[in-house]
């Protein structure tokens, strides 16, 4: 796999839920699990993917279809069944989708300059619950809390220092909307925590690291990454939001969120650099641009690289020492047979009916949405 082209990181897609990741390619989908990065499914379709994104452990997938020869329209988000084996339902956007998040009864879609959240799966089928409109979005930036009770969105505001936090969970909202002037340069990084209480931002700068509550929009911490200016590839919390990781094209910070005092000046990496100095809990240096995410114990990064590697980096939660053991996994490589091997009925009742509401659609039904400081 060395003389393989580099693995474009936006075809990487973790599954909200953060136990597997998929990788969308010009034949289909594959999917791994996360922790440990074994190759699940290898599905080949008809045409070219740009999205895959995985209904959390489940055998629900949304497709956008992308590449010299497309699977669909890319305005059109494909709901694949990998019980049934096809494309079970659709939904049209007037724009091409640019992003997609998905877990138990929302769904999100980006546009250039629109998000639009869904009932999901819905019934008969996804619903359009309301349209929000944003600045002009070319990194496709959303993010929304992971934990089935709580829906959290933030997204673009109009400004492009404006981040902009609201509950699409109910009429009823547990928090009101707020606005965040984030950072004096461009929003080009955000995330929020599983529970929907914390949001991180970086800027097009890359040299600060903030967070914020996103009940008052309050900030609560302010980290530097570095000096230099460096576009983030991943701004991910841990799943107890203790530790924050941002990691750019060089390098994997690592930010105590819960013990703030941790953060030291230790750095360690993919190769040992004697001398090197980070404002961070831990650092590791990289070989390329990865993606990430912390395992469930929050004692690892699982670090999916642009060389078509996944790495497991493993430190100490109390002192941010590094462990200089790797599990290393060459990606798309093997052949494999169905996504996950359960009984469909069993699926469906500890799923909370996904596929059991998905299988009322008749064939490839269409539906249509009409509708700080001086730095960072």
């Amino acid at each position: 796999m060395a003389d393989a082209a580099p693995l474009e990181l936006p075809r990487v897609r973790w599954s909200l839920d953060e136990s597997c990741f998929t990788i969308a390619t010009g034949e289909g989908f594959w999917v791994y699990n996360s922790d440990p990065t074994t190759l699940i499914k290898k599905q080949d379709l008809d045409g070219g993917v740009s999205i895959a994104q995985l209904l959390n452990r489940s055998n629900i997938v949304l497709l956008v279809g992308g590449g010299e020869k497309p699977v669909d329209a890319p305005n059109r988000i494909c709901v694949w069944d990998d019980v049934k084996g096809r494309i079970v339902h659709r939904i049209e956007l007037k724009k091409n989708i640019l992003n997609l998040l998905v877990k138990h009864q929302r769904l999100v879609a980006v546009v250039d300059d629109e998000v639009s959240v869904f009932s999901f799966p819905g019934k008969p089928f996804p619903k359009l619950l309301r349209t929000i409109e944003t600045r002009p979005n070319p990194h496709a930036l959303v993010t929304l809390s992971s934990v089935p009770s709580v829906h959290i969105l933030a997204c673009p505001g109009m400004q492009p220092t404006d981040v902009y936090i609201l509950d699409v969970g109910s009429d009823k909202p547990k928090i009101g909307p707020t606005m965040v002037s984030a950072h004096k340069h461009p929003v080009t990084n955000m995330n929020i925590d599983a529970r929907g209480e914390l949001l991180a931002t970086a800027s097009s700068r890359g040299t600060i690291v903030r967070v914020y509550d996103t009940q008052r929009g309050k900030l609560l911490h302010e980290f530097r990454r570095g000096y230099t200016s460096s576009m983030l590839t991943t701004l991910q919390f841990s799943r107890d939001a203790t530790l924050l990781c941002a990691a750019s094209d060089q390098s994997i910070h690592l930010y105590h969120i819960a013990n703030p005092s941790l953060n030291t000046r230790s750095v360690f990496g993919f190769y040992k650099m004697e001398g090197a100095r980070s404002r961070a809990f831990s650092s590791f240096e990289t070989t390329g641009p990865c993606v990430c995410r912390f395992d469930r114990q929050g004692q690892a990064v699982i670090a999916v690289c642009a060389t078509r590697i996944a790495h497991k980096l493993r430190f100490d939660k109390r002192t941010g020492e590094a462990d200089d053991s790797q599990a290393i996994v060459q990606l798309m490589k093997h052949n494999s047979g169905s996504l996950f091997r359960v009984d469909p009925d069993k699926w469906r009742e500890a799923h909370r009916g996904y596929a059991k509401d998905m299988s009322t659609s008749t064939g490839s039904d269409t539906g249509s949405a009409t509708g700080g400081s001086a730095e960072g």
